[in-house]
């Protein structure tokens, strides 16, 4: 008899095409999708719950539950929505109207499904508390990133959900898997996990096949001459890519006509930056690109002299990971002393293979490096050399990161309670 799996994750924007169409073709966060494709197409039988708040309100998913059944993958889905609202006091409404529909929701599915193992998100991590409370079967939690409850309230706050989420991170899941993105884990743990809660980090993979087609080459062919700068992110205040256009713009100006920025995302800050670089002249030398498909961003990397990330919550998130296995010129901030984050790199790139900016000053700093890289082509290449044959060290494919996980999640199953 298959063991039973229910997977509960945020519905990400990268599967909302995926789920709105009918046909498995997801986009954006490799960390979600590829655990989802490999326990798809593994010997667990899977459910998954993707829970809905407030961010697509097409007719599709109008309505609380929508069950949803995709070609090219075999597991089934429950799509839980909550419709935003304009006014903030019915907007508060509905959600806690929904708050008590989705854990019925819960209690009934786990009933009729009986998992031997549920899987949460950090999204969910009062969801399987509770679960791990009043259930008969194991937790698994996936933390993407510790960095973020530095920034916010949710977990350090005085409000009733900051206790609630605080006793719920005290609880005695069977595991906990962390994500290797740079942030300080060994001080998250300390301060809000229990003592003896058993833990795992494990770095992302990359995509270690070369493509037979690069999908810029066109791009590679008009900027030939120039020195191509690579931004790859969201486009949110803490990825900084407003301080990169800041310091770009103060570049001498001879320098920026030798260079080409290329900026692969999007999100909340588009306009904003588009408008800065409207207002700085600059739309020839700065080129938007929007969003690139996770199995075609090697391509962009092959064709870029260096990577820039100015992220304030770690610098080994999946964008950085390509970056490094791609072979590049790297540029990424120190380790943040506010927050701990980015320390833990020195444990796997040498100080010779990456070029590493003051946190202070950030946008100054950056002005000078590039100033200093621009004029020195055989340093660019030195690094890219260096960052190459480090990461070859620490990084693995997809599919080992994804049967590795899901190696440890059988043992678990296997273990007896």
């Amino acid at each position: 008899m298959k063991k039973k799996i229910l997977y509960m994750v945020r519905f990400f924007s990268g599967l909302h095409s995926s789920l709105e169409k009918g046909i498995w073709d997801p986009e954006g966060v490799p960390t979600i999708y590829k655990i989802m494709e490999g326990l798809d197409k593994s010997k667990f039988e899977v459910e998954f719950i993707l829970s809905n708040y407030n961010l697509f309100t097409s007719a599709r998913f109008d309505k609380f539950h929508t069950k949803r059944e995709l070609k090219n993958f075999r597991s089934k889905f429950h799509v839980l929505s909550v419709g935003s609202d304009n006014i903030w006091f019915v907007r508060k409404i509905k959600n806690i109207i929904f708050f008590f529909k989705k854990y019925l929701f819960l209690i009934n599915c786990i009933r009729r499904f009986q998992p031997d193992l549920v899987y949460i998100d950090r999204a969910h991590i009062i969801e399987g508390a509770i679960i791990k409370n009043f259930f008969n079967c194991k937790v698994f939690l996936r933390m993407m990133g510790v960095a973020v409850y530095h920034y916010n309230d949710i977990i350090k706050g005085k409000s009733v959900f900051s206790s609630i989420t605080r006793w719920a991170f005290r609880n005695e899941f069977d595991h906990i898997l962390f994500s290797e993105d740079g942030g300080d884990i060994n001080s998250f743990k300390n301060k809000y996990l229990k003592d003896k809660i058993s833990t795992s980090t494990f770095i992302n993979g990359v995509k270690k096949n070369i493509s037979s087609i690069n999908h810029f080459e066109n791009i590679k062919k008009k900027y030939r001459k120039k020195i191509k700068l690579l931004f790859v992110s969201r486009l949110e205040t803490n990825k900084n890519c407003d301080l990169l256009l800041n310091s770009f713009a103060n570049l001498d100006e001879a320098l920026r006509k030798k260079t080409i920025l290329l900026i692969v995302g999007t999100g909340s800050q588009l306009r904003n930056l588009k408008n800065f670089v409207k207002n700085k002249k600059m739309e020839n030398t700065v080129k938007f690109l929007g969003s690139i498909k996770h199995n075609n961003v090697n391509n962009i990397y092959d064709i870029s002299d260096i990577f820039i990330s100015l992220n304030t919550t770690g610098n080994m998130s999946n964008t950085c990971l390509e970056a490094f296995n791609s072979g590049i010129c790297c540029i990424i901030p120190e380790e943040n002393k506010i927050n701990g984050c980015d320390k833990v790199i020195e444990n796997y790139i040498k100080k010779k293979s990456i070029v590493r900016i003051p946190f202070k000053n950030m946008d100054k700093n950056l002005t000078k490096t590039l100033t200093e890289l621009i004029n020195n082509n055989s340093k660019v290449k030195l690094y890219a050399k260096n960052i190459k044959y480090d990461s070859k060290k620490f990084l693995i494919s997809w599919n080992s990161r994804v049967k590795k996980e899901i190696f440890l999640i059988d043992t678990l199953i296997k273990k007896n309670k």
